[in-house]
């Protein structure tokens, strides 16, 4: 009877354990080498440029839903984790602000599997957007490009969707934008390119790191007290991503929503020798609501208010 059960635990091992390990634990290559993530590049762009850097920082916290933690960090464990769906904006002096991703549509809050979707911080943010002087996403997926996508089929949509600055693989058409809720016609010209840092504001630099999508880029902000921060969106969807340089699990990169995996685990490799080096710069997660809501949070920039849905950095 022992031998038989030893046999059984054997065979639910190799059959249910090796792709339970493979498809949401196993966090491998290991041996992908660093991207290079070109900070002290941005900063010497930022030197160049004149005009009133930001010096505030707001964001709208638009939805929100729980998932596993290894779906997003391989190996992180199977406890549910809150991750949410933002939209920040980048006050400047004496002028209008630039918004970093747009949020997204209830329909696609749905599709997403969010439990709570605010129709009110999205209206905050389509505010924003309208007054905006900028719009910048860090990819073109629906829960950061859909919102402009949405607002930009409305009326005056157009001169809002002008404001954009994207890369080829986010503009209508684009790759993975087609399945967006764009409107017929609707051109936006692609502004930024991959193969480079760029300038876009004073104080703002894009930086292309493809691998989570095509398009997908970081953004370096350096406010007018010297304060960085860099946005880094679905490349780190979670502090753990760099501190542990988790990528998402397989079942994410290799089947769900495919990704080049040793890429994406390059610039994680990155990030992690960046926040050793540079514990003063502040890594933005793409979706980690524990952490940017944390008390105990290693950016002390960015500040609770009494709600959760909104907080302010700055000064």
């Amino acid at each position: 009877m022992t031998r038989r059960i030893n046999i059984l635990l054997m065979i639910l091992l190799v059959f249910v354990g090796a792709p339970v390990w493979y498809l949401f634990i196993d966090s491998s290559p290991w041996s992908s080498k660093a991207a290079r993530l070109d900070i002290a590049g941005a900063r010497k762009l930022v030197a160049t440029a004149t005009g009133q850097k930001p010096d505030k920082l707001a964001f709208e916290l638009v939805g929100s839903r729980t998932a596993t933690s290894n779906l997003l960090a391989a190996g992180s464990g199977f406890r549910p984790q809150m991750m949410g769906a933002m939209a920040y904006r980048l006050d400047v002096p004496g002028a209008r602000p630039i918004m970093i991703e747009t949020g997204l549509t209830p329909a696609y809050a749905q599709e997403l599997g969010m439990e709570n979707f605010d129709a009110a911080a999205q209206a905050r943010v389509d505010d924003s957007l309208r007054t905006a002087s900028m719009i910048l996403v860090t990819h073109e997926h629906a829960d950061h490009l859909g919102g402009l996508a949405a607002i930009a089929a409305t009326p005056g949509g157009a001169a809002i969707a002008a404001k954009a600055r994207l890369n080829r693989f986010q503009v209508p058409g684009g790759q993975s934008t087609s399945a967006l809720p764009w409107a017929s016609g609707l051109k936006i010209p692609a502004t930024l390119t991959q193969d480079r840092l760029q300038l876009v504001a004073p104080g703002v630099v894009v930086i292309p790191s493809p691998g989570h999508t095509p398009g997908s880029q970081m953004i370096y902000v350096q406010f007018a007290n010297g304060t960085e921060l860099l946005f880094v969106g679905d490349t780190a969807p979670r502090e753990v991503s760099w501190l542990e340089r988790r990528p998402p699990a397989r079942l994410v990169t290799d089947f769900a929503v495919p990704q080049d995996r040793v890429a994406l685990i390059g610039w994680l490799n990155a990030l992690h020798e960046l926040n050793r080096t540079e514990p003063g710069l502040h890594i933005i997660p793409g979706h980690d609501l524990g952490w940017l809501i944390d008390p105990a949070n290693k950016t002390p920039l960015i500040k609770m208010r009494d709600s959760l849905p909104q907080k302010v950095a700055g000064k």
